[in-house]
């Protein structure tokens, strides 16, 4: 396996019957070529519901996110578009479009890296009262295997548990070891670790 896709997410509850998406980021890597960040192929979305509902915390921690969409409630669609807003119900088509335009074919299985996306992402991604649901669910065929950085790091001689992704960074000898928590940053920081790894 050379190529993969690094997905991240950010919401507005740990819980996903709770909470929705709030942010949506892709980027595809290949372990041959090492593209800069500025030249992989990358899908960023923040996603807008007619009602928003979730947790205290993870709402104040994407303040920023929320005032963008705020700020720019009254544009048009396109105008929304062009700062990266779209309707939520439209995450999983457009997503498709994205793997479709990189040349995957909906009988391909894509490879997923991520901090905690077999446990914490999926379960955001195939509710099933989301539209994005189905496509996650029955279109978009994602290896049940997942890349986790955290197990690339582990020392069991040191480590009671995974280390987190700021550990992981630190083990790498990367200068900031900072976590953005926005979703393209957090995508981008998975693909560093791995590629120290390989």
């Amino acid at each position: 396996m050379k190529q993969y896709i690094s997905i991240d997410i950010e919401t507005t509850s740990l819980d996903p019957r709770t909470g929705q998406i709030i942010e949506f980021a892709a980027i595809i890597d290949d372990l041959e070529k090492k593209l800069p960040f500025e030249e992989c192929p990358k899908f960023e979305a923040i996603l807008e519901y007619p009602i928003y509902k979730g947790e205290a915390f993870p709402l104040f921690m994407h303040s920023q996110m929320f005032k963008k969409i705020g700020d720019n409630s009254k544009k048009t669609r396109q105008e929304k578009e062009e700062l990266g807003i779209i309707p939520a119900k439209e995450l999983g088509e457009r997503f498709l479009l994205f793997l479709q335009m990189n040349g995957y074919k909906l009988t391909d299985t894509i490879n997923v890296a991520g901090k905690n996306f077999g446990m914490f992402d999926m379960n955001f991604l195939r509710q099933h009262d989301c539209d994005f649901g189905r496509v996650f669910t029955d279109v978009v065929k994602i290896s049940h295997r997942v890349i986790d950085p955290a197990i690339l790091f582990f020392d069991p001689k040191v480590d009671d548990r995974l280390p987190n992704l700021e550990e992981c960074k630190k083990r790498t000898g990367l200068t900031d070891t900072t976590i953005s928590h926005t979703s393209l940053q957090d995508a981008w920081d998975v693909i560093q670790v791995i590629r120290h790894k390989f």
